[in-house]
């Protein structure tokens, strides 16, 4: 299942690009708003909307722009406290649960943010704390598609192991589609089934994440970051002329070099 932006205009260039449905997708770009903004239909681009295969009618366009939301890098905040924001922000999305005050709790207890938190002021939060607030946010609104800016951004390790790990439970219990924007080849390889690459208002390339990142001499001509774990293997296999296999996991590569180097 997948969404097709066909032919779409946009400034001076044509796009064309997936987005696969009940998978972990990645955007490598430096400029998330602009494919923010095409991907979520807030500037005029000419094109068609394929949903599984066919042309999405009126009403399956607006379900569609109805149920996906941008998380950004950063909150967008004033003196308020936590709670006071969060509230605002359901109110925006006209999210009335019967129990409101169990809603928030819960969502923040998922992303591991204690819920003292929710009389400070968004001020006094830590960066860790902020990005862990916005995805609690995600949670709340219930979105079938959640896109996510750096995602793991201000995290340390144990945080982004969570983050990750709820992220593949929401694709796999909750069927949501979650679609990672980063800078970051190294995560998006890691994390991410599908991947999408957007430079200078076009994209560069579009499809399968392991496929895209082993078209190593592609990349490089188009001055794509290559996640440092291909790099390293793309070396060692030119320069040792070994038939290295390209890995996730360094110890892998390490028994690949033994074998054959």
């Amino acid at each position: 299942m997948e969404i097709v932006f066909k032919d779409y205009q946009y400034g001076d260039s044509t796009i064309n690009f997936t987005i696969s449905l009940n998978q972990i997708n990645g955007i490598l770009t430096n400029a998330p708003t602009e494919i923010e903004d095409i991907i979520k239909s807030n500037i005029n681009c000419k094109g068609q909307l394929i949903i599984n295969e066919k042309s999405a009618t009126k009403k399956e366009y607006a379900f569609y722009k109805k149920n996906i939301i941008v998380i950004k890098d950063k909150l967008t905040y004033s003196s308020e406290t936590l709670y006071e924001y969060i509230e605002k922000v359901m109110k925006i999305h006209k999210i009335y649960p019967k129990d409101k005050d169990k809603k928030i709790k819960d969502s923040l207890k998922i992303v591991g943010v204690n819920i003292r938190t929710l009389k400070n002021s968004i001020h006094n939060l830590s960066s860790s704390e902020k990005k862990l607030v916005s995805i609690a946010i995600g949670l709340i609104i219930n979105p079938n598609i959640l896109i996510i800016e750096n995602a793991t951004k201000f995290l340390d390790l144990k945080n982004k192991k969570k983050v990750i790990m709820l992220f593949r439970k929401l694709v796999e219990q909750y069927n949501k589609t979650i679609v990672l924007i980063s800078e970051n080849s190294d995560e998006l390889y890691q994390y991410t089934k599908h991947i999408i690459i957007f430079k200078k208002h076009k994209i560069i390339i579009d499809g399968d994440t392991d496929y895209v990142f082993k078209k190593v001499s592609f990349l490089k001509e188009h001055n794509i970051n290559i996640p440092k774990i291909i790099d390293f293997t793309y070396r060692v296999k030119k320069e040792k002329k070994a038939k290295l296999e390209y890995h996730k996991d360094i110890r892998d590569i390490i028994k690949d070099i033994y074998k054959h180097v």
